[in-house]
């Protein structure tokens, strides 16, 4: 998730609310809310992530229940990370995580997001392409060769990689760029606009059509 102030665009993946049917992926559900989870059920070891897309850092933090968090200490077990200490990202992540509660930006991010997701399945669809979306508005992907949401790793054997790959060096002409990988995610941030979701599903019906 990506808030956006002046020229930077900071981005937050604390993802903690109920994704809707389009978005399930069978099992656990991301939850994407405004101070974390609120289900009503007490997690026994949370863990969260703050991603800062101005290039100071990745920022992640867990905790638990006493019972759990007492078992890190010097000589019993360590606890260590590549971005341990470092102030600047911290900084950063406080700076995100203000912006998150202090603006729209988490409700921009979905709707914007719900608004791509569904217009990509139009596109598919329309064009014949089998196809489902899984994640949520903030984070999701489109998966060719499937028609249901995959549920383990070994559902992902038959999705169609090479056509994925195709579209997307289409979609690259067009001056859309995404993750080669279709197994990666996209990412919608609060900075994209309306404009540029129209842009990226006119680019995908045009990319379909030269590939058809």
């Amino acid at each position: 998730m990506c808030a956006h102030s002046g020229s930077e665009n900071q981005c937050d993946s604390s993802i903690p609310h109920p994704a809707s049917p389009l978005h399930r992926t069978g099992g656990s559900v991301p939850r994407i809310a405004e101070k974390g989870s609120h289900t009503g059920t007490a997690p026994t070891f949370p863990q969260y992530l703050v991603h800062h897309r101005t290039g100071a850092s990745i920022v992640a933090a867990l905790g638990g229940k006493k019972e759990v968090m007492d078992v890190i200490e010097p000589g019993r077990m360590a606890h260590g990370g590549t971005y341990c200490g470092n102030v600047l990202g911290t900084a950063a992540a406080v700076a995100t995580l203000e912006i998150l509660e202090n603006t729209e930006a988490l409700k921009t991010i979905e709707g914007r997001g719900t608004q791509l997701m569904e217009g990509i399945h139009a596109v598919l669809s329309t064009a014949g392409e089998e196809h489902t979306l899984v994640g949520v508005p903030a984070m999701f992907s489109f998966i060719l060769g499937l028609s249901q949401p995959p549920r383990e790793f070994r559902d992902l054997i038959s999705i169609n990689v090479e056509r994925y790959e195709l579209i997307h060096a289409k979609m690259r002409e067009r001056g859309i760029e995404y993750e080669l990988d279709a197994k990666e995610p996209w990412f919608v941030c609060e900075a994209h606009s309306d404009a540029d979701v129209a842009a990226t599903l006119s680019a995908l019906e045009d990319s379909l059509k030269e590939i058809r």
